[in-house]
């Protein structure tokens, strides 16, 4: 029997990620684990999965363990199902929409599509770098079958820039004159700055904890 084994994280489906995660949450009873790391990551049934000789079988998962664990890049534009999408050109004119939809949909891996398309829409027209987006609609779940590395990648980006406005606003509130200037901003919202401090705060440890889950060590 021939299988196809992962042997990067561009090789593995989000779907296959929320699954897989999704038994962890069930069971960390560890042939069970083993078992569903090769069902599920490689596309076979368990029946096929039981026949693999154990030699090759323990290999397997540690191929497969070891790919998990890998580093994924930030990857601005890719296609996907023949169109072409592309990461929001600039974060700081992120609508309040977008924003609340992107913070609920990164705590839960089975909205990770929900939330890639927040992060990635189609790309309406570009010019060497630069690029301009379709406007936010809603989500939609076209993005199952996104690979992997595009979706840890935009997350880990994410996560990184969360923790740096985070930081660099909590130094801004040092100065009280900044904190006074910053909460009548917030104010016209209807936003109090605990209120906007610990949505940072929320958002930066949803990503961290979410990513643990794609970067294993074998």
């Amino acid at each position: 029997m021939k299988i196809k084994i992962p042997t990067s994280l561009s090789d593995i489906r989000l779907e296959q990620f929320v699954l897989f995660n999704k038994v962890l949450k069930e069971s960390q009873e560890d042939n069970f684990v083993k078992l569903a790391t090769v069902t599920i990551f490689c596309d076979i049934s368990v029946e096929q999965a039981k026949n693999i000789e154990v030699t090759d079988f323990e290999a397997i998962v540690n191929d497969i363990t070891k790919v998990l664990s890998q580093q994924p890049r930030f990857i601005q534009r890719f296609i996907h199902d023949g169109k072409e999408y592309g990461f929001i050109p600039n974060l700081d004119e992120m609508t309040a929409g977008e924003y609340i939809d992107l913070e609920s949909f990164l705590k839960d891996e089975m909205t990770y599509n929900k939330a890639m398309s927040v992060l990635y829409r189609p790309i309406l027209n570009k010019r060497k770098d630069l690029y301009n987006i379709e406007e936010y609609k809603g989500s939609h779940t076209e993005f199952n079958t996104l690979n992997l590395d595009i979706v840890l990648g935009s997350m880990l980006f994410f996560w990184n820039l969360s923790n740096e406005l985070l930081k660099a606003t909590k130094d801004y509130l040092a100065q009280p004159q900044n904190k006074i200037l910053l909460t009548q901003a917030l104010a016209t919202s209807g936003v109090g700055i605990n209120q906007f401090i610990q949505s940072l705060e929320d958002i930066s440890l949803t990503l961290k904890e979410q990513l643990s889950y794609g970067f294993r060590s074998s």
